[in-house]
């Protein structure tokens, strides 16, 4: 099973875990983490668009800050899908055309032909815009 799959068949448990990772009481310790995760992808990232680069199936900005960059939205995406969620504004197609989005973002920075990047999986964005069910 995939993490993706686990969150969302544990949503209530995402949900409250998510409430406190986004409280203000986090602040710091999110503005941390989010550094400690731009060190420790950033690289891996630059990588594979190097790899990209050579093997001519990526045809974007080729520069020592494109990987932070591309990092960066996705950071950003993740963020902005959570503060939907916890706001209950997770309409399914909003949430769809956001993922769109960064998505499209990423594939012309990065040079790539439009739709050959998937950054979530259709299916489960609608799964996370369903509205919870009322007893």
């Amino acid at each position: 099973m995939k993490v993706s799959e686990i969150k969302i068949a544990q949503r209530q448990l995402f949900l409250q875990l998510l409430e406190v990772w986004y409280s203000d009481n986090n602040v710091l310790v999110r503005k941390k983490t989010r550094e400690k995760k731009l060190r420790r992808f950033e690289p891996l990232i630059r990588q594979i668009i190097y790899q990209g680069i050579e093997e001519n199936s990526m045809n974007g900005i080729e520069t020592e800050h494109t990987s932070e960059v591309v990092l960066c939205l996705l950071l950003d995406l993740s963020d902005s899908f959570a503060s939907n969620l916890l706001t209950r504004k997770n309409d399914p197609l909003d949430l769809e055309n956001k993922v769109f989005a960064y998505t499209q973002a990423i594939e012309r920075i990065l040079g790539l032909p439009a739709h050959s990047l998937c950054l979530m999986d259709k299916e489960k964005i609608y799964r996370w815009g369903e509205r919870e069910k009322q007893c």
